[in-house]
């Protein structure tokens, strides 16, 4: 699991920089440039359109892997009755990359939150 919540991660890092020089190169241009437009910038229009919302699908995607990270090393790992997933709770290892994980999580959404307030 640790290696899907890491590919999603950088998927995830990967597409968010490519809207920001997706957003940057409309940025520079006018108007007029998308009066006739060629076959590439039809192409970048497409993806530009359509990275912001498959960018939102993956941050849901982390979250639940991450929950799901959290529930097996913090919540099952700490019951002692329970016979599952208890060498979670051993690794320290593990237990410091949950919870950074997670902190780092709420840091991107609470970043991308104030991105959207004006």
């Amino acid at each position: 699991r640790l290696i899907v919540l890491f590919s999603v991660f950088f998927t995830q890092a990967f597409i968010a920089v490519l809207c920001f020089i997706f957003y940057f190169r409309a940025l520079s241009q006018s108007s007029d440039d998308f009066i006739k437009m060629g076959v590439m910038k039809r192409c970048g229009g497409f993806f530009f359109k359509q990275m912001p919302p498959l960018l939102r699908i993956l941050v849901l995607i982390q979250l639940v892997q991450i929950l799901w990270l959290v529930l097996d090393v913090w919540v099952f790992g700490a019951l002692e009755d329970s016979g599952y997933q208890s060498d979670c709770w051993e690794s320290k290892d593990l237990r410091l990359v949950s919870a950074i994980c997670l902190g780092l999580w709420i840091f991107q959404v609470s970043l991308g939150k104030c991105a959207l307030e004006d």
